[in-house]
């Protein structure tokens, strides 16, 4: 079974246009499933769904 993808820090700020801060609190709020690197220090990524607006934003829960 091949594992699911996974998108550091660096790439999922570049997907989704917004700055490295912006991406902790889309992890708070559940937008976003990160999970710590192996070196406690960094973090990476599921790829988020992403609905194509302008602004980059994971779209909004219904």
């Amino acid at each position: 079974m091949q594992r699911a993808r996974r998108l550091t820090t660096k790439e999922t700020v570049k997907l989704l246009g917004v700055k490295p801060e912006t991406v902790y609190p889309y992890v708070s709020c559940g937008q976003l499933t990160g999970r710590r690197g192996e070196s406690r220090r960094s973090s990476t990524f599921d790829i988020p769904p992403y609905d194509g607006s302008p602004t980059g934003s994971p779209p909004e829960d219904s």
